[in-house]
């Protein structure tokens, strides 16, 4: 399909790897996750090994495959069989037990002791760690429900691990892999609470949390002492071990799930266990036909595997039953565990069955609705489905998969308790099969989950195949883990040249696309940096607009001697305040370009927010589907109003000035660079909201409200290159769109070029990009440099400079001066030795995909986070600016950047890794705007931290609750110890008087 889009302008596949997958028989949705894992690695061509550590011998055959044959069973030897004992299976209790915070320890109690017997089991039996030792394997998967499966990996020599959830996510994971744990709108695992909560439900939802981690910490703890017992003291700690995964899968889909802020190595893959083409080829049997024509309206009732209906209570019972009957029109399938159901037998529209081809029926257009428990594997089913359902969670992670179903208007949720309501439970009956809104809604969720962008299944074969080739990455391990609690909570041709390519990018795609440019500098009017695109309109400026727009040019010199302090941005930023304030100006007051606008029907919109006046046009156009895009790597300034975290204690700011490990004071200077930049564009948006308020009558909504409306967010960041960071799901990082490979391997370098590169052994690149221009550079810096250059005279440096008088250099001949140079095409040639560049994003990213070493030294902006960003991965050096004026420093860069082949080995491999990157940025801008255009707006996936207040948000309120709960238990105790003890001693008198 084509859609026509609106812009304004401010793998390759490897075959067989070796992939183990390590499942231990614990229960029967982490075996089959598990087990879908396996499969869809064995489809993709892999040589899978399914290993499976028995722990609860009932679960030993549910292992969850279809294809994969190579599997290993670890059977209990004679002390595991003496150790290991297995639950009641009864699971009555759970029907009418209230689930609290301090319930957990009592409740997984058994499921601890078995983990860690069953691991002292597993790593006992030396004969499977040799088997599997001699088959040297690229990449394990292990669920981090047990720390055994990490430490047997390690022993193996086993680097590439990839941590696989079948939850949605595990809140007490987060904290360790560097994930912020947002108690204040996401419900913990086990939480009965929705993303809306009052302070006693996040109190609660804040309990959970800490419980559960607690609990679960314990359990490593005591695996640990196991492992290193049995596998050596020189196997890391479980906290050491858990972060150093590559990836981290887990089971949550981003277009269903509450949104919450997650890390670049995070992968959604939620849905991998539902394969639609599967479930439609499925053909019902004549009986299951016959079941469902019966009459017009169906209602499949199933709570699942594991709490079975038949130890349902009787009250409960009896009424769901009087439910029943009183819809006499409505057949209701019920999977009913006994054969004995004469309790039943006066109601005509019921059929019990021990066994539901559930997805068959569930995908038949002639069932109604789902009565369900909420396991996650049947809410995902249902939500692929699109049927509607009433949803009665029973323990565990269910409320928290319901009411994140319920969200999406297609699902009703009521308590379990409510099953012995009639009032209740009839009218949420009635309303499920009746109410027409509730199947609209599931129907509108399941076309958006059968068209994401990304399929689950695509996302673990290209990931897993990246990991198997280049893992580890410890670069996207975030520096917050090293934090403590109190450290951690603390523009120009660039940006045309990346709306560019958004453009043609979207154009070669097949799509009908429109460049809008509002013209800001008329000295960069045609720098729109476009190839395909042909329709590009220009919005000129009016008389107004030329008197009162400062041309950028004359504004740019000052950044060579000009020294970054936050506290002067607003100053430092008035010509740009200027520009972007007059230029929107300038647009509304051209009726004609907005009629012509509006002509032409859009389906989706792309801008930069780094003016908000587009999103005013954008509304006034009626456009509703738009999509952010950041040509930096991120805009901090942006974050909190669409509800991603700031991170200042280790994530560098847009114009920081240091890296992710910072002292207090860095830390106090990047919160102060974030503040200060915020302001200074708050204040620019709302001007900018008066302008297109005045010239509309105020219909349009303040910025605000529409920033956040946006379907998604594209940034120009690249998750194998920038600071790890937690985003939201709308965050989409395309980083590298505007460097095309192929284009730039098939241009053959000038012939002027060709001599140059063959003069001397080695060549080094200088350039300091076009806004901030060679040729303005400080006399003495410049001559210095110059001496340096002189150094090297087996080394040609070709100087990008944009004036023909270079008399002060005629003495040096090893130094070719040009007003241009092909920087790609010379980047990707062999002969280029280095590159001496300003760290502007465009080029980074030219020379990160080219493999060359650099030598950074940033002038101004986002350029010094660029070259801190870059020199992580070690194959670049950074000076500041200032450091031009050290004769000793420059020269030794330079022999250091040109010798030293460390530097051009890490280049190459980064190069080497983004080249095969699971998801190419090109794939991911098409994929996503074609989403969007179809299917957007998202409002569910808008994070509800957006409505909290700062206490609120970071929990202040609760844990001041806590604490205070706290304190006032243990003064209570020690009153009543102390009144203990008075009495005591009175008896004691008293019996000595006596």
């Amino acid at each position: 399909m084509s859609f026509s889009i609106l812009l304004i302008l401010l793998t390759n596949f490897v075959d067989g790897f070796n992939i183990l997958v390590y499942s231990p028989s614990i229960g029967n949705s982490h075996q089959n996750f598990m087990g879908h894992l396996a499969d869809t690695l064995f489809d993709a061509g892999h040589n899978v090994t399914l290993l499976v550590p028995i722990a609860d011998e009932k679960q030993r055959n549910k292992l969850g495959i279809k294809t994969t044959k190579d599997v290993i069973l670890v059977e209990h030897d004679e002390i595991g069989k003496q150790r290991i004992h297995l639950p009641d299976d009864s699971t009555a209790i759970l029907w009418t037990t209230e689930f609290h915070a301090e319930d957990i320890d009592a409740s997984f109690e058994h499921f601890n002791n078995l983990t860690v017997e069953a691991c002292a089991n597993f790593l006992r039996n030396k004969q499977v760690f040799e088997e599997i030792k001699s088959r040297n394997y690229d990449v394990v998967l292990v669920e981090p429900l047990s720390m055994c499966g990490l430490a047997f990996a390690h022993k193996l020599g086993l680097k590439r691990v990839i941590l696989t959830i079948s939850c949605t996510y595990f809140d007490y994971v987060s904290t360790w892999i560097g994930e912020p744990d947002e108690y204040s709108y996401v419900p913990a695992l086990t939480s009965q609470s929705t993303d809306e909560m009052n302070i006693f439900e996040r109190y609660n939802n804040l309990k959970m949390n800490l419980f559960l981690r607690r609990n679960m910490e314990r359990m490593f703890d005591k695996e640990q002492i196991v492992y290193k017992s049995l596998l050596g003291e020189d196997v890391p700690s479980w906290k050491e071990l858990m972060p150093a995964a590559s990836m981290y899968f887990t089971n949550s889909n981003p277009f269903i799930d509450f949104p919450r802020p997650v890390i670049q190595k995070t992968v959604a893959i939620g849905g991998i266990s539902v394969n639609m083409e599967h479930i439609r080829s499925q053909e019902l049997s004549e009986e299951w036909n016959n079941v469902l024509g019966i009459r017009n309206k169906t209602m499949l009732i199933s709570f699942g595997s594991v709490v079975l209906s038949r130890y349902m209570p009787i009250e409960y019972k009896s009424n769901l039953l009087k439910v029943i009957e009183s819809f006499p029109d409505v057949t209701f399938i019920w999977k009913y565990e006994l054969e004995d159901t004469a309790w039943a037998k006066h109601v005509s529209n019921i059929y019990f069955s021990k066994w539901v081809p559930q997805t068959a029926l569930l995908n038949d257009n002639r069932l109604s609705a789902f009565l369900t428990h909420g396991g996650l594997g049947s809410t995902t089913e249902l939500a692929n489905c699109g049927k509607p359902a009433l949803m009665v969670p029973i323990f565990g992670d269910q409320d928290r998969n319901a009411n994140m179903l319920s969200r999406h208007g297609g699902a009703i949720v009521l308590k379990k308790t409510k099953l012995g309501n009639y009032n209740i439970l009839r009218n949420a009956i009635e309303t499920i099969i009746y109410d027409k809104t509730f199947s609209e809604n599931a129907q509108k969720l399941a076309n958006i989950l059968e068209n994401q962008p990304i399929k689950p299944k695509e996302l673990v074969i290209k990931n897993t195949e990246f990991v198997a080739q280049f893992g580890p990455f410890p670069k996207m391990d975030p520096y917050s883990r090293k934090l403590n609690f109190i450290q951690r909570n603390t523009f120009a041709n660039s940006h045309q040249n990346f709306m560019g390519h958004l453009a043609d990018t979207l154009t070669d795609a097949g799509h009908n696309v429109t460049l809008l440019v509002p013209v800001a500098d008329e000295g960069r009017r045609d720098k729109t940096s476009v190839k395909t695109t042909k329709d590009v309109v220009y919005v000129d400026q009016d008389e107004i607009a030329r008197t009162n727009i400062v041309p950028v040019d004359d504004s740019m010199g000052v950044y060579w001697l000009e020294k970054f302090k936050p506290e002067d941005l607003t100053d430092s930023f008035l010509w740009f305040n200027n520009i972007m304030t007059e230029t929107c100006a300038n647009l509304f007051r051209n009726s004609a370009v907005f009629e012509s606008m509006k002509s032409r029907n859009f389906d989706v919109l792309l801008l930069e927010p780094l003016s908000v006046c587009g999103l005013g046009f954008a509304h006034k156009l009626g456009i509703k589907n738009f999509i952010l895009t950041t040509s930096c790597t991120q805009y901090d300034f942006i974050l909190p109003h669409i509800g991603e975290t700031i991170e200042h204690s280790y994530v560098p700011s847009t114009l920081g000035q240091f890296g992710d490990k910072m002292s207090f004071l860095e830390r106090y200077e990047n919160y102060k660079t974030a503040l200060y930049m915020g302001m200074n564009l708050e204040k620019l948006f709302d001007e900018e909201e008066e302008i297109y308020q005045s010239g509309t009558g105020g219909e349009i909504p303040p910025w605000k409200q529409l920033l956040p409306s946006s379907s998604m967010y594209f940034t120009n960041s690249n998750p194998v290159i920038d600071f790890p960071r937690p985003t939201i799901q709308k965050t989409i990082p395309i980083g590298g769109i505007s460097v095309d490979m192929e284009y730039i391997k098939s241009r053959k370098v000038p012939e002027e070029w060709e001599n140059v590169l063959n003069l001397r052994e080695k060549t080094m690149l200088i350039s300091f990009g076009s806004m901030v221009k060679s040729k303005e550079m400080p006399k003495e810096w410049r001559d210095n440099l110059l001496k340096a250059v002189q150094l090297f005279p087996e080394t040609t440096f070709i100087w990008k400079y944009e004036s023909n008088d270079t008399k002060w250099a005629d003495h040096v001949k090893n130094i070719h001066f040009s007003q241009w140079v092909p920087q790609t095409a010379l980047l990707n040639d062999e002969r280029i030795t280095a590159f001496l560049t300003h760290g502007g994003l465009g080029s980074t990213n030219e020379l990160a995909y080219c493999g060359k070493p650099a030598l950074m030294i940033p002038i101004f902006g986002d350029q010094v986070r660029n070259a801190k960003m870059f020199i992580r991965h070690g194959g670049a050096i950074v000076l500041k600016k200032e450091d031009l004026s050290d004769y000793e420093i420059v020269k030794n860069s330079i022999r250091s950047i040109l010798y030293d082949d460390t530097f051009k080995q890490n280049s190459k491999r980064l190069s080497k890794i983004l080249e095969n990157q699971p998801l190419k940025p090109k794939e991911l801008v098409i994929k996503y705007t074609e989403f969007v255009a179809q299917y957007g707006p998202f409002p569910n996936m808008d994070p509800y931290s957006r409505q909290l207040n700062f206490i609120e948000r970071n929990s202040l309120d609760v844990m001041f609750l806590y604490h205070t709960y706290s304190i006032i238990i243990t003064f209570v105790f020690i009153i009543l110890a102390k009144l203990l003890f008075s009495r005591f001693k009175l008896t004691m008198r008293v019996k000595k008087t006596i």
